[in-house]
């Protein structure tokens, strides 16, 4: 890991079995940067809809414009934010998101609903953490946020949504996009963040017990993550863990997982 007190990202997506069957491609995106400032990280992820016929294409959208947006509005605004700044922020950048969308696919004749996809966004400064998220998928954080209860060090900082049915979740393609939107703003520091899409649920998340992260996914992971040196070929290491029958024989899903930590 990098010793300079930046933000060392491990991020990877692999296709769902369900996927590769029907020779479907992976419709999970996501997007990051740690370098829009000092002590920065700017991340999104986005899991399309398996049903929608272009999702792929919505995931990538949304997820490429919330870290422009989120990027250039964190270059504006002086460190660090106030808490209702970091909330304005991840609005305007599910927002932007949204417009993105809608101007990409006026004109075309498409329902935007074809380009149905889920949004999670996170930016996390040297003193608060912020998320912003339409859909299921989650983010769990761990360090001084959790210090206070050491047996149960991971916190779900923002939890997955579900829809008025089973198995049914909320879309930033949806009518009622708007009333979904879930901002969490936290002043507070934050060594390691995990953001991931519902196909690591079953994995990394316990739903008999409110959501409560599973420790033993999340602390082996974390362990390895520690000894990694090069960014790249701990994403390729991650990429083949998500493809392995270890997670495949317990998800048929399309899985993404950014794993961002601090030295």
């Amino acid at each position: 890991m990098r010793q300079d007190g930046s933000w060392f990202v491990i991020s990877a997506s692999a296709t769902g079995s369900a996927h590769t069957k029907v020779d479907m491609p992976c419709q999970d995106s996501f997007r990051f940067s740690a370098s829009v400032r000092d002590g920065v990280l700017v991340a999104a992820v986005a899991d399309g809809a398996g049903s929608a016929k272009y999702s792929r294409v919505g995931s990538e959208a949304v997820a490429r414009e919330a870290l422009r947006t989120a990027s250039r509005l964190v270059r504006l605004h002086a460190l660090p934010m106030y808490e209702g700044v970091l909330r304005e922020v991840l609005a305007e950048t599910v927002h932007a998101a949204r417009r993105h969308l809608e101007q990409d696919v006026r004109g075309s004749g498409i329902d935007i609903r074809e380009y149905a996809t889920t949004l999670i966004v996170a930016i996390c400064t040297s003193e608060m953490t912020g998320t912003a998220q339409i859909g299921d998928g989650a983010v769990v954080t761990s360090g001084a946020l959790s210090d206070s209860n050491k047996e149960d060090p991971y916190l779900l900082f923002s939890p997955p949504q579900r829809g008025e049915y089973v198995n049914e979740t909320n879309f930033i393609t949806s009518r009622d996009w708007r009333s979904c939107l879930d901002i969490r703003v936290r002043r507070v520091n934050t060594s390691c963040l995990l953001m991931f899409t519902d196909g690591i649920q079953s994995l990394a998340l316990d739903p008999a017990n409110d959501f409560r992260p599973h420790s033993p996914f999340f602390t082996p992971l974390l362990r390895w993550a520690e000894n990694q040196r090069d960014a790249t070929t701990a994403s390729n290491g991650l990429k083949s863990f998500l493809s392995s029958p270890r997670v495949t024989d317990r998800t048929d899903d399309d899985l993404t997982l950014l794993v961002a930590m601090l030295p």
